[in-house]
C-alpha cells in the first residue's frame, strides 16, 4: 500500500506540475488547484486528475486576465452627445378668405315660336319674316324656328344665338367653320352681304348624307347648302337653307321670299366688325334670283368678289400732243373695252381708242396689261401697259403705225359691281415714215364688273 501511494504521488505530482504550469501560463489558476489539493491527494488514478482539470475550465476565468489577451481589449465607452432639440418657429395661423358664392348663371334668352302665327308670317322676339303661305312651319329648334315645303327635301331655318348660349363661338371661328364646309370642289369662299344695317358672310357649299338604316355608300342623298351668319353685340344670327342638290332650284323663290322680307332689330349704335370695314367695297347682294352651282365655271377667277369680267369705259382729254416738232392742240379721247381678270393683281383685256384733235385724229385697237398695286382696297392703285396698231390722219394723209402707252390710275369700289377710275397716261404713236406723235392724256372712267 505504501509502494502504491508512493507511486501514485510521484504520478500525481507530475501531472499536478503540468497542469498548473499551463494553468499559470494561461489562466492564473494555480491557486485554485493548490486549495484543492487536499481533497485530490485523497483520491488515486488519472481520471481524478482529468476531473480536476474539467472543474478548473469551468470556473470563471478571471476578467481582467482574459481581456489582457490581444485583440480582446475592451474599447473606451463614448457616450453619445445630448442631441440639441430643434427650434420650431411658430407659423401665424392663416387668414380664411371669405368664400364669395358663384353667381348663377343667366339662362340665355332664346327665340321661341309664338302661338298666334299667320301663315306665310312669322313675328318673333328677335326676327320677322314672311314665307310662301303652303310652307310648314314655324318648327322649334334650338335657338330659333324652322320651315319645310309641301314636299319635296327643303328646309329653311333662321337662328339667333345669344353669347352665353352654348352654341355661341367668335365671327373669326364661324367664318373660318364655314371655309371648312362641303367638298373638296366647292371654293370655299365668303361672300360679304348686308341685311339692313348689318354686314354678314356667306358660304355655299355641298354636302352627302348617308341614311342610317342603310349601309355606308349604299344610299346616300347629295345636298346643297347656303349659310349666312350676321355678327352683332349680343350674339350671331344664322340662316341656313338646305335642300337636295336636283331640287335647291325649286325651292329658291320660297327661300328668296324669306330673304326678301326679312327684318332684324333695329341697331341704332352698330358697330361692324372690322372684318367688314375692310370689305364694304365688296359687298355682294343679298338677294339672288339665279344661283351657279358650279364653283370651277370660271376656273375660281376673281375669288374674291366672283365676277371675272369688267366692261371698261373712258372718257379724257389729250394735251400737249406734238407730231415731228408741231403742237397739234388738245383732244378728246375715247376708250372702249374690256378686261378678264386673271386674280386680284392681274387683267387682261382689250380696248378700242379713238382720239381726236383739231386738225388730227386717230384710231387705234390695243391690247391691256393691269396690274394692281395691292389686293382689292376701296382705292386700289394700279398700272397699265398698251401696245397695238393705229391709223393716223393729219391734213387729209393717213398713215398706220404702231402705239404704245403707260399710265398710272386708281379705281374707287363706288358700287358692289362698279368702279371709278382716274388715269394719267402717255400715249406714243409711230408713223410709217411720218414721225411720231407723243401725247400725255388725262382720263376718267367707270368699269362694270360682271359675270359669275
Amino acid at each position: 500500500d505504501q509502494a502504491n501511494e508512493s507511486r501514485s504521488r510521484r504520478q500525481f505530482g507530475r501531472s499536478r506540475r503540468g497542469l498548473a504550469l499551463i494553468f499559470r501560463n494561461i489562466l492564473g489558476l494555480d491557486l485554485l488547484v493548490r486549495s484543492l489539493y487536499p481533497f485530490v491527494m485523497r483520491k488515486r488514478g488519472g481520471r481524478l486528475a482529468i476531473l480536476t482539470f474539467a472543474c478548473a475550465l469551468a470556473l470563471p476565468a478571471n476578467a481582467a486576465d482574459v481581456m489582457s489577451l490581444p485583440g480582446l481589449q475592451v474599447p473606451p465607452k463614448i457616450e453619445p452627445r445630448a442631441k440639441k432639440k430643434p427650434k420650431i418657429r411658430k407659423k401665424r395661423p392663416k387668414r380664411r378668405k371669405k368664400e364669395i358664392a358663384p353667381t348663377p348663371l343667366l339662362k340665355p334668352r332664346t327665340e321661341t315660336p309664338t302661338l298666334n302665327t299667320e301663315p306665310g308670317h312669322y313675328a318673333g322676339r328677335y326676327f320677322v319674316f314672311d314665307t310662301l303661305p303652303d310652307w310648314k312651319g314655324p318648327l322649334a329648334i334650338e335657338s330659333g324656328v324652322k320651315y319645310f315645303p309641301p314636299e319635296g327635301e327643303a328646309s329653311l331655318s333662321i337662328r339667333f344665338i345669344p353669347k352665353n348660349h352654348r352654341l355661341h363661338r367668335k365671327p373669326g371661328e364661324y367664318r373660318r367653320w364655314l371655309r371648312e364646309r362641303g367638298e373638296i370642289d366647292n371654293a370655299g369662299v365668303l361672300d360679304t352681304i348686308k341685311i339692313g344695317k348689318r354686314f354678314g358672310s356667306r358660304s355655299r357649299f355641298t354636302t352627302h348624307v348617308y341614311g342610317g338604316e342603310f349601309l355606308f355608300g349604299k344610299r346616300r342623298s347629295k345636298r346643297y347648302n347656303e349659310i349666312i351668319i350676321v355678327p352683332v353685340a349680343g350674339g350671331t344670327f344664322l340662316i341656313h337653307y338646305d335642300a337636295r342638290y336636283d331640287e335647291f332650284d325649286k325651292f329658291l323663290p320660297g327661300y328668296l321670299v324669306f330673304l326678301k322680307s326679312l327684318t332684324l332689330p333695329p341697331a341704332p349704335r352698330y358697330e361692324a366688325e372690322k372684318y367688314y370695314l375692310k370689305r364694304q367695297h365688296m359687298v355682294r347682294p343679298l338677294i339672288e334670283d339665279r344661283i351657279s352651282k358650279d364653283a370651277s365655271r370660271h376656273r375660281n377667277l376673281n375669288r374674291w368678289y366672283g365676277n371675272p369680267y369688267q366692261f371698261v369705259s373712258q372718257l379724257g382729254l389729250a394735251f400737249g400732243a406734238k407730231v415731228s416738232g408741231n403742237s397739234l392742240g388738245s383732244g378728246r379721247v375715247i376708250i372702249l373695252g374690256g378686261l378678264a381678270v386673271i386674280n386680284e393683281i392681274l387683267s387682261l383685256g382689250g380696248t378700242l381708242v379713238n382720239t381726236s384733235y383739231s386738225e388730227a385724229s386717230a384710231t387705234g385697237l390695243d391690247l391691256v396689261v393691269r396690274t394692281n398695286l395691292m389686293k382689292q382696297k376701296p382705292i386700289t392703285p394700279y398700272l397699265l401697259f398698251t401696245g397695238g396698231v393705229e391709223q393716223f390722219k393729219l391734213n387729209g394723209k393717213s398713215s398706220t403705225g404702231t402705239v404704245a402707252s403707260i399710265g398710272a390710275g386708281a379705281a374707287l369700289r363706288w358700287r358692289p359691281a362698279l368702279d371709278a377710275t382716274a388715269e394719267l397716261r402717255f400715249r406714243n404713236s409711230a408713223r410709217d415714215g411720218s414721225g411720231t406723235v407723243n401725247s400725255p392724256q388725262f382720263l376718267l372712267g367707270i368699269n362694270l364688273h360682271f359675270g359669275k
